[in-house]
């Protein structure tokens, strides 16, 4: 995301830079409220380590961290993290377990280990929450704001096991649902590739391998395309050496990793989005290809549970993972995937009340920026004497560490290749 501006309206920080999501972030940067200009900047990051040694707060469990964008009037927008020395700010995140539970080390396989089995653990996890639950507790935090019900609901059970009293309900007071929304196509190019002069694109978009289910998407299309020769099957992220399309067979296009507008114009020319997903914090895919008037296959249940809040049966064709046995799962996804591709009315129907729903409902932006704008006057208009680490963290026998943003950043890709992470792909196509 270009460190970018608009050019009229109240100024409004975003950040830290470093943990937006392009497709949530970039989305506000590029269509705001219509009384708001953001300025998106990194931010100095406070963490509470257990020893005054440790450095690295992907490597080593903390039990908080906390942004500074220094001070000012400004009212801040993080993403995640709680914010210090600033009297009104409001925070957004797709899930409450990373940022209060775990935060950074959870790339740390130790620590993801002990944390399920080990009781010292666990309670470090406890006290990390009630550390985190005391900054979003603040007066100065105006608004937690999750990205679907089922973040919130989830929230719920976490701090019901966390047994933090009146932090728990001042924190889920706080707490509300505002759907990313996307900009959309002109109605011109939806109406144009839905008319039936081009041949239909099925299009699959995963960076990870592995957690977006590739190796399914490829078994799949490859299965289609040899008795679907008039359909277009498009592959868009990372693929192991192997699966080129000579391995593949014809009608399968590999584009690998995208940028994101690149992405944002091959859902323009697609009808049918297959997102056979194995986890989604919430799919920002799927809303760009709604965005765009595509229909959309997809899964729900288990990790991906709350696809079916996002999307009803006559916008989505939806695998339940917790009916379908795993081993079904191929099969079900080729029968319907076929089914819907043989059915071009059926799946333009699909298409366009997706379209409809981005671009007046509750994933439209004139939604989304109605909501942030009533959000942001109201903090603005209600400050509150700034937060201090000093005043809501029991440092104990530890130690404040901080770090500005780009060495965070750094922090995790030398943490990453220290632990040697790779990615091993198996050539099981057939």
């Amino acid at each position: 995301m270009t460190e970018t501006e608009t050019q009229q309206g109240r100024e409004i920080i975003l950040g830290p830079k470093v943990d937006l999501h392009d497709g949530v972030h970039g989305a506000l940067v590029t269509d705001p409220p219509a009384d708001v200009r953001y300025s998106v900047r990194q931010a100095k990051h406070l963490f509470q380590f257990s020893d005054r040694g440790v450095k690295s707060p992907h490597e080593h469990f903390h039990f908080g961290e906390c942004v500074d964008f220094g001070s000012g009037s400004e009212l801040v927008h993080s993403a995640r993290w709680p914010v210090i020395n600033r009297g009104a700010w409001v925070t957004d995140m797709d899930d409450f377990g990373y940022p209060v539970l775990v935060g950074r080390a959870l790339v740390n396989p130790d620590v993801r280990s002990r944390l399920r089995g080990d009781v010292d653990a666990r309670i470090g996890m406890r006290r990390r929450g009630r550390n985190m639950l005391a900054m979003y507790a603040h007066p100065s935090c105006k608004a937690v704001i999750f990205r679907t019900q089922q973040g919130i609901d989830l929230a719920g059970h976490h701090l019901a096991n966390l047994q933090v009293g009146a932090l728990a309900e001042t924190f889920l007071q706080k707490a509300l649902v505002l759907y990313p929304a996307q900009r959309t196509s002109s109605r011109e190019k939806v109406d144009r590739k839905w008319a039936g002069d081009t041949p239909l694109r099925v299009v699959f978009c995963g960076r990870d391998y592995e957690t977006k289910n590739g190796l399914l998407a490829l078994r799949i299309f490859r299965r289609l395309a040899a008795t679907m020769p008039d359909v277009s099957f498009t592959y868009i992220g990372e693929v192991p050496p192997e699966c080129d399309p000579r391995v593949l067979g014809p009608g399968i296009e590999i584009l690998g990793t995208l940028q994101r507008r690149e992405v944002l114009d091959a859902f323009e020319r697609g009808h049918i989005l297959f997102h056979p997903s194995k986890f989604e914090s919430v799919g920002i895919v799927l809303l760009e290809a709604a965005a765009a008037g595509m229909a959309i296959v997809a899964a729900t249940g288990g990790e991906m549970s709350h696809m079916s809040e996002l999307f009803d049966a006559d916008r989505a064709v939806l695998l339940n993972r917790d009916t379908v046995a795993p081993g079904d799962e191929e099969k079900w996804f080729y029968d319907e995937l076929r089914q819907l591709v043989s059915s071009p009315l059926a799946a333009a129907s699909m298409a366009r009340r997706n379209y409809m729903v981005s671009v007046a409902g509750k994933f439209s932006l004139t939604h989304r920026n109605a909501t942030l704008s009533a959000i942001y006057e109201s903090a603005i208009a209600n400050p509150a004497e700034p937060a201090t680490v000093s005043q809501l963290w029991d440092a104990g026998d530890g130690a404040i560490g901080t770090l500005e943003s780009r060495a965070v950043l750094g922090d995790q890709v030398e943490y990453l290749h220290k632990i040697g992470i790779t990615k091993q792909h198996v050539n099981v196509l057939g």
